[in-house]
This record gives C-alpha cells, sequence and structure tokens, in this order.
C-alpha cells in the first residue's frame, strides 16, 4: 500500500483524522494537517524506472505528549492502514507536530 501512496492520493485527506496506534492498543487522535510536493532531486533510478513525486506530511497530534521519532501505524477511515516513520518537528499549545516524507 505505502508503495503506491502518491501526493494526489492523500492531499484531499488534509484536515481529517488519523489514527497512530501505539504498541499497547491505544489509539491518539492526529489530524493531517498538510501534504506537500518536495523538490526532486536529480538522482533516477539506474533502471530508468518511473519514481514517485516526492512528498512531505504533517500530523498534529495532542500537546500533553511528545512522541519519539520511529515507525508508528496510521489508521484512516478511507486509506486503511498504513505504517510510516514520523519525526517530531515542533510544539505549542494546539500540539506536536510530527513530519513524514515520502521519496
Amino acid at each position: 500500500m505505502i508503495e503506491r501512496l502518491t501526493l494526489d492520493a492523500i492531499a484531499p485527506l488534509v484536515g481529517q483524522t488519523f489514527w497512530l496506534r501505539l504498541d499497547d492498543g491505544a489509539a491518539i487522535e492526529t489530524v493531517l494537517e498538510s501534504a506537500t510536493e518536495t523538490a526532486v532531486t536529480g538522482w533516477q533510478p539506474p533502471d530508468g524506472a518511473p519514481v514517485r513525486q516526492p512528498f512531505t506530511l504533517v500530523f498534529r497530534g495532542p500537546p500533553q505528549f511528545v512522541l519519539p521519532q520511529r515507525i508508528y501505524r496510521f489508521e484512516h477511515d478511507t486509506l486503511g492502514e498504513l505504517e510510516v516513520f514520523i519525526v517530531p518537528i515542533a510544539r505549542d499549545a494546539r500540539g506536536v507536530t510530527y513530519e513524514v516524507v515520502f521519496s
């Protein structure tokens, strides 16, 4: 699934809730705040296969705690489940923001 995920597929989901599952099964509500295109580098695979357009997602979670960077399982009503590596990038009164980069 994650290999087929594209910016065009996820951009319409900005503003929607994604549930982040912890190891103990608890679910944390996060909101997809943005989905933006990332610049393409000059690298191409040696076999000339098509390369997915890189993109970045930013999620906002609750302000009470900061999750460490690592792979987490996200669940969405339409998209289903996907496991992604998140990195905390900011914290304010509204919550903690986490970044996910697809290249």
